[in-house]
């Protein structure tokens, strides 16, 4: 089914992401999760997974818009960028903070 707008298959393409896009995302979070207090950069997702850094990227800020990770420490890049590590959230900490 294409897309009634731009005469593509947008539409369809972007339905049939969504499936994947949450196995992602669980994925991603249980990386995360299993790295411990030191968290994992996007770019360290990004070697793990073998994913684009957009896709990754997007899905980090998916779990942190949840409350699910915070930001752990910042870490530079192998090109010497600064960026942020990731770290999940505990659940108590965060039922209590509520």
């Amino acid at each position: 089914m294409a897309c009634p707008h731009c005469g593509s298959g947008q539409l369809v393409m972007g339905l049939a992401a969504a499936p994947k896009r949450g196995q992602i995302r669980a994925t991603i979070a249980r990386l995360i999760r299993s790295a411990g207090p030191q968290g994992l950069t996007v770019e360290d997702l990004k070697d793990l997974t073998k994913l684009e850094h957009q896709t990754v990227s997007a899905r980090v800020h998916d779990l942190w818009r949840a409350g699910e990770i915070e930001q752990a420490s910042a870490r530079h890049t192998r090109s010497g960028r600064p960026a942020w590590a990731w770290r999940a959230v505990d659940a108590a900490a965060a039922e209590a903070s509520r």
